[in-house]
């Protein structure tokens, strides 16, 4: 009984320690500031005009001439950080861009997280871009816009510019990441790479711990797989937290929707 009470307590002992160890790195992580601009294009592009080959139809778009096909395309960006992104925070202006045989015919905001942010849009058709310009983001702050193309429902948009905080802009495809900051992959990476470091001396103290008490205080059957019980849990919770962490889901679009 009394053998009993004491893994009871080494075992309470050791849990509240692993919660401390956790709580300590996701305060952390949590408490660590940064940007995180993500581009994403919203794959249900809608095709406005498309004449093909049919020579006796002429569809004029003042200054652009004569068209034969229009798309639609919705582009989102935002703000998922932690660190808001303000004006003076662009190092290098953003834009909108299409390949090359392209031509841009209009640009315009469709939605807005909050107006306070003043996002704009301003499409320069002598370059065929759309520069874009904010106030400030905050977490979860950006816009929509819609972009009039001359280009099929496959041609990709494409947004240049660079922030202070992170040097590539994350780009999205649907249901999954195509590209990522540089940054966003080193910081996933540094914090998988901790959480294993400390599940590894977790699982090293645990071993010892039970081989101490296997040979020093086990002196009969029960109490040895007692100690290969205790073993066996702090493993198992050990992997849990481990796969807990790790299992993030990038987001899937912006957080205030088309």
């Amino acid at each position: 009984m009394n053998f009993l009470k004491k893994i009871s307590l080494n075992l309470f002992s050791i849990v509240l320690a692993v919660l401390g160890i956790f709580l300590a790195c996701y305060f952390y992580f949590q408490g660590k500031e940064y940007p995180l601009l993500n581009f994403y294009e919203n794959p249900a592009k809608a095709t406005l005009i498309n004449i093909g080959e049919v020579s006796n139809i002429k569809i004029s778009v003042e200054g652009h001439g004569d068209v034969k096909q229009l798309t639609a395309s919705q582009i989102a960006i935002w703000n998922s950080g932690s660190k808001s992104i303000k004006r003076s925070n662009v190092l290098e202006p953003f834009i909108l861009y299409l390949p090359d045989g392209i031509d841009i015919i209009d640009a315009t905001i469709k939605k807005t997280s909050r107006d306070i942010i003043n996002f704009k849009v301003e499409p320069d058709f002598n370059k065929d871009i759309i520069l874009i310009s904010w106030d400030i983001l905050e977490k979860d702050d950006g816009a929509i816009i819609q972009v009039l193309h001359t280009g099929n429902i496959t041609s990709e948009t494409m947004i240049g510019g660079i922030i202070e905080g992170q040097k590539d802009i994350n780009i999205f495809e649907f249901k999954k990441v195509t590209s990522s900051s540089p940054q966003v992959v080193q910081r996933r990476n540094e914090q998988l790479e901790l959480d294993a470091r400390i599940l590894l001396s977790l699982g090293c103290f645990c071993s010892l711990l039970c081989l101490y008490m296997y040979f020093s205080s086990a002196k009969h059957t029960i109490e040895k797989v007692s100690l290969i019980v205790v073993g066996i849990v702090m493993l198992c919770f050990g992997i849990g937290i481990f796969f807990w962490i790790s299992s993030e889901i990038p987001p899937q679009g912006p957080p205030f929707g088309f």
